[in-house]
């Protein structure tokens, strides 16, 4: 009879831990970067430089849509999946902000250091880590336009919340 139990008690155990997803298995945590009502994305760089794709700002989107969410990767990169293709934040041309296939370029590596904590949100820079003292900055004076500028603590335009989605 306790045989019985004992297999009753490790079954009893066991399916309820296989309904349970595994963290490997879990959906990566994406984040809709922003800066006051504008959310990272990219687009097609139209200027005369015509760098392929841009990082750009636009208006957060009401609904989850592709190319405003972002995964902050193993390799501390920035990356972004639209239409089945995965690209990351990459290294500046210029002060113009290139968004590319991924690879293993440090350039396109990053950290997050704290501005500050809110009750409701945590601001960070967001900082090349293999680029001398260079912070993606947003222009509010041109609202579309993203670029690579020095890190600085004052004004909000380097100032980004992560808001995971």
């Amino acid at each position: 009879m306790s045989r019985r139990l004992t297999v009753t008690a490790v079954l009893a155990l066991a399916i309820p831990a296989a309904l349970v997803p595994s963290p490997a298995l879990a959906a990566p945590k994406t984040y809709l970067i922003k800066n006051d009502d504008r959310c990272l994305t990219y687009a097609v760089d139209r200027t005369p430089a015509r760098l392929g794709f841009r990082a750009q700002a636009n208006y957060c989107p009401s609904t989850t849509f592709g190319g405003y969410l972002w995964k902050r990767t193993a390799r501390s990169q920035l990356a972004v999946t639209f239409r089945g293709r995965t690209y990351c934040l990459g290294a500046p041309k210029g002060t113009a902000v290139q968004v590319g296939r991924c690879s293993g370029d440090k350039r396109q590596q990053f950290a997050f250091p704290v501005v500050e904590e809110g009750v409701w949100d945590t601001v960070v820079q967001i900082r090349w880590k293999h680029l001398r003292n260079l912070c993606l900055h947003h222009n509010v004076r041109r609202p579309w336009e993203i670029s690579a500028v020095t890190c600085g603590r004052s004004g909000s335009d380097q100032h980004w919340v992560m808001v995971r989605r």
